[in-house]
């Protein structure tokens, strides 16, 4: 967290798509993140996902040949609670379509980091547990001072 202070850099935060309800769950099984620096977005279509340019896996953006989907590290005990908490913070499919794929899962996330109003460094992932490691953005980041 020093590189982060010294870069002047706030964060990290959580933005993740869901209901507020499903948030306060998040937060309360992952008490390493700051509830003051979590949020989510609740629009119906994630326009704040939109808003940034992340994609979303479909027809029209498949995941890239050779990627492979990241799953979580567990141990062997972690992996009931895991299991678990995922039925309940996954997105839920429309209530017009009870049978269908939530769009939510198939929403891309990515890595955003703001020096001030400013993007300073943007990554969008390519599949679901796709992320930068954050020594090579904070040394792309502290490049740029």
């Amino acid at each position: 967290m020093d590189r982060v202070k010294q870069a002047k850099l706030a964060g990290p935060v959580l933005i993740s798509s869901g209901s507020a309800e499903q948030l306060k769950k998040f937060v309360e099984l992952n008490p390493m993140v700051p509830p003051q620096l979590a949020f989510v977005d609740a629009s119906p279509d994630r326009d704040a996902y939109t808003a940034v340019g992340f994609g979303k896996l479909g027809p029209d953006m498949p995941p890239p040949i050779g990627a492979k989907v990241g799953m979580p590290e567990l141990e062997f005990g972690e992996w009931g609670s895991y299991l678990g908490s995922f039925v309940e913070l996954a997105p839920k499919p429309k209530e017009s379509e009870p049978n269908s794929l939530p769009e939510g899962v198939l929403q891309l996330g990515g890595t955003l980091v703001l020096r001030g109003n400013q993007v300073v460094y943007a990554y969008p992932d390519k599949v679901p547990g796709d992320h930068p490691l954050p020594d090579v953005v904070l040394t792309q980041v502290e490049a740029m001072e």
